[in-house]
């Protein structure tokens, strides 16, 4: 079931990664890596989501290997892109 989503970003990668790590930590999830490539894994109230990301000079990869079945790749990429700008 993997699937990519694409998110341009013009914001300081330190910064996005810093916030990932700590929303990540929200939901007792893992995030292992860097501002380059990693993987997470964490359980939100809607179920697991799992994956691995890969950041290139303007976009973030995010690979998703496990999502909640009921939540639509699209309403998962309108979030993401309201938090990385």
């Amino acid at each position: 079931m993997n699937k990519t989503i694409k998110i341009p970003y013009t914001e300081n990668i330190d910064q996005i990664y810093k916030f990932g790590l700590e929303q990540s930590k929200q939901f007792n999830g893992k995030f292992s890596g860097n501002t380059s490539s990693g993987l997470f894994d964490f359980q939100s109230p809607i179920g697991r989501f799992s994956g691995s990301y890969q950041v290139t000079k303007n976009t973030i990869d995010i690979i998703f290997s496990k999502k909640p079945f009921f939540i639509s790749f699209s309403l998962i990429e309108s979030f993401l892109k309201s938090y990385i700008k």
